[in-house]
């Protein structure tokens, strides 16, 4: 018989972080076969990183009240859903639950752990201490302290079931923030793409301002700003900006001193020379082209005049987009002119070249079907050019093919 789910439901809540750096939780086990609807269970996470948590329960806890707990944090209502394995610290014995473990196999692994585990009763049971270092700081009027733990603490929302993150938000403002890996009171964070700098910074703060449930964390490794990596912690939280702005000049530094080194090398002489040699032909052909159509920018078909041509391209936007693609079909339909007449070559051969020679604001697909509609309305070689363009999608009937878009300029 299929199985339905988990009867336990586990959904916990962030209190703050601990002296020895572990992060104090609650969780709430809600179950339809307890007594009660829902149940208390404080607990401490010792580390935690791509689905693994290590987890201390109170000793005082009693089995089948741990087995329901961590059965409930597997399920899918859970906001835990997403642990693959909880590493359970709980009176002398530790166990490495899979969350393929339902209740009753986790009770009977705990009390065969029990019964077969040496204790040693000088004091190795595993206790809570809930003194969370949020309060180490408590300020004289009650309302003040309320005010700021409210300003700068979070909640615990979720385990990201995708990345492995444990996301964490904001009361006032709901930014999130995304922990990776705890380990020793030393965690990471994975920062949302395009966060600006002063909010990264700021969110790096609330880690060690008193007053945030946060505060206990000893550091925050593998932090990057501006492609170099430091080790946040208290002594250096405050200087951060400094640091940042530090990392920029020295990139700056760093990147003219290599510019430099390369502008003096052979490499970048020789390619150099090649790349001026290169547009100084470049120039020489455009000057000819430009000689050979000094009277007309291009050959128009029978039934179009000058004025025309000349209020078509008045009349269009003056926007650099729109002027790129007039230019390069101007220029696309001179440099195909110019190579039939000079050199003598086919029509075919001399777009091939043509297309690619002029097209120096580099055009994109969707500006090039323009061009040929442009040139397929005034151009000599306008209706030639269309058909073979067309010809390249398989397209044989009216307008121009815009490949960028699948669509036709009709």
């Amino acid at each position: 018989m299929k199985r339905k789910g988990r009867k336990e439901i586990t959904i916990v809540g962030f209190n703050g972080v601990l002296k020895n750096g572990s992060f104090m939780f609650l969780g709430t086990v809600f179950s339809h076969h307890l007594d009660s609807i829902w149940k208390i269970v404080p607990f401490q996470v010792l580390s935690y990183q791509d689905g693994i948590m290590e987890i201390v329960i109170d000793s005082a806890e009693s089995i089948s009240k741990v087995a329901e707990f961590i059965s409930g944090m597997f399920s899918k209502k859970s906001n835990l859903y997403g642990l693959d394995f909880v590493i359970c610290h709980y009176r002398h014995i530790h166990l490495r639950i899979s969350k393929h473990t339902g209740r009753k196999n986790i009770i009977s692994m705990l009390i065969k752990a029990l019964i077969t585990s040496s204790y040693d009763a000088s004091g190795a049971f595993y206790t809570i201490d809930a003194q969370i270092c949020q309060i180490d700081y408590p300020l004289r009027n009650s309302d003040d302290l309320r005010y700021e733990v409210h300003k700068n603490s979070f909640q615990f929302d979720e385990l990201s079931c995708f990345q492995k993150d444990l996301w964490f938000i904001h009361y006032d403002s709901g930014n999130i923030i995304r922990i990776s890996s705890i380990q020793n009171g030393i965690i990471s964070i994975n920062f949302s793409a395009g966060n600006l700098i002063p909010d990264l910074l700021a969110q790096l703060k609330m880690f060690f301002t008193p007053y945030s449930n946060f505060y206990g964390v000893k550091a925050i490794e593998n932090v990057e700003l501006n492609e170099f990596t430091i080790c946040v912690d208290s002594q250096n939280v405050d200087n951060l900006f400094y640091l940042f702005n530090l990392g920029l000049d020295m990139k700056h530094n760093l990147w003219e001193r290599e510019l430099e080194e390369y502008c003096h090398s052979r490499e970048y002489m020789i390619r150099h020379a090649k790349f001026l040699k290169k547009e100084c032909r470049k120039n020489r052909v455009l000057q000819k082209i430009k000689d050979f159509h000094s009277l007309q920018d291009f050959t128009l078909v029978k039934g179009k005049t000058q004025a025309e041509w000349r209020k078509y391209i008045t009349s269009s936007p003056h926007e650099t987009y729109i002027h790129s693609i007039v230019e390069y079909a101007i220029l696309l339909a001179q440099y195909v002119e110019y190579l039939m007449h000079k050199h003598h070559l086919a029509f075919a051969n001399a777009l091939d070249i043509g297309s690619k020679e002029a097209n120096v604001f580099g055009i994109t697909l969707n500006m090039h079907s323009f061009a040929v509609y442009i040139l397929s309305m005034f151009w000599k070689y306008g209706e030639e050019l269309r058909l073979q363009y067309n010809a390249k999608y398989h397209y044989e009937g009216t307008g121009v093919v815009n490949p960028a878009i699948f669509s036709l300029s009709v």
